[in-house]
């Protein structure tokens, strides 16, 4: 079996050492990002499984992360965590199609849960993404 890649991606630094240690195992690799853009990097040039992300954060708020994320590679699944779950969030989250929601405070045992629960679906969709990835053409600047 694969190791698994999860990102985790918080504007606080200790949010992210906290979900890097609570979610890391002999199966799945925690990476971790303090903003969008530089988790948008992270997921272009790296093999990612699974982003976990806040919504409020600066530069790049989590539910646009999570839009190009999933215009990237649609097999990444997604995790949204929120203090504030508006309609409005609520109806983004559902249009983007994330795999789930974490609501702030949140209870660690739970997450790690959902997130053990997640990763058995990437591993039932692992050959499908590598075809699908092996068939994708680069895009570049025409």
């Amino acid at each position: 079996m694969a190791k698994n890649t999860v990102l985790v991606v918080d504007d606080e630094e200790y949010m992210v050492s906290l979900l890097r240690r609570a979610l890391t195992d002999e199966s799945t690799e925690v990476i971790g990002a303090c903003n969008g853009l530089e988790a948008l990097d992270l997921v272009v040039n790296r093999h990612v499984d699974l982003v976990i992300a806040d919504n409020n954060m600066p530069k790049l708020l989590g539910e646009k992360l999570l839009g190009e994320v999933r215009k990237l590679d649609p097999f990444i699944q997604l995790i949204m965590i929120t203090g504030y779950p508006s309609m409005d969030v609520i109806n983004k989250m559902l249009e983007i199609g994330i795999s789930d929601f974490v609501i702030k405070p949140f209870n660690l045992q739970e997450l790690q849960d959902m997130v053990r629960e997640t990763l058995r679906r990437v591993e039932r969709w692992r050959k499908l993404r590598k075809d699908w990835s092996s068939n994708q053409k680069p895009t570049g600047p025409a």
